[in-house]
């Protein structure tokens, strides 16, 4: 759900909000495509998907594809974003932003699109694409993001849908900006029919674990 966080975020303790920032946000357990590049060079971000995670570390959930469109159709429609990010050290958020969020069907049902647009300027405009689908092998739901500021997949996700309650628990793998490759814990759940909540949690070097990014998504009126 969303890993880029726009030009037009605002950063809180009057902290200056760089001009591009990644969020990684929502995956197949994946590897780099390429890990070197000449100095200066930018790093694209491709990602390429492995075998999924064992179910010894990833158990199924026995979710089926009406579970998945059960899903789907709980996100159709505009929201309204809020994200925020902490660094672990502070309990007050380090980052802020505002985005809004759109969500729609493609072939067939088998796909669910999330658009993610961010505000500059011009107005509204959009800046990523996310796309679910089912993998009914493993009852899992996988989804990629992409963003206009670089041609290759930035992150991806292997996760189990939890059919009673419509949530995904899963990892998130993505590549930062020098070029390495993180996997991060991911939650997805249904606060109410019109509210939702993303969350990713990350580790420190102790290997100890604290929210890294939330998303709440708030349905919007008349979208």
């Amino acid at each position: 759900m969303a890993p880029y966080l726009p030009p037009a975020a605002t950063a809180p303790r009057g902290r200056r909000a760089p001009a591009l920032r990644r969020w990684a946000a929502a995956a197949c357990i994946v590897a780099v495509a390429g890990t070197s590049a000449a100095p200066g060079a930018r790093i694209v971000g491709l990602l390429e998907p492995l075998e999924p995670e064992p179910r010894a570390i990833r158990p199924g959930s026995g979710a089926t594809r009406e579970d998945f469109r059960r899903f789907a159709d709980r996100w159709l429609g505009g929201w309204d974003c809020r994200l925020r990010e902490w660094d672990g050290d502070s309990p007050e958020p380090v980052w802020e932003a505002s985005q809004r969020r759109t969500f729609s069907l493609r072939l067939q049902g088998s796909f669910l699109e999330e658009a993610a647009f961010v505000l500059d300027s011009s107005g509204w405009v959009q800046s990523g694409i996310h796309l679910f689908s089912f993998d009914p092998d493993h009852g899992r739901i996988l989804q990629s993001g992409f963003w206009s500021q670089s041609p290759g997949r930035l992150f991806a996700v292997d996760a189990v849908l939890v059919p009673r309650r419509l949530a995904l628990e899963g990892t998130m793998t993505l590549r930062l900006p020098g070029g390495s490759v993180e996997k991060r814990r991911i939650q997805t759940a249904f606060e109410g029919a019109d509210r939702a909540v993303y969350r990713v949690y990350r580790q420190r070097p102790d290997g100890s674990e604290y929210l890294h990014e939330e998303l709440l998504y708030t349905r919007r009126e008349g979208a």
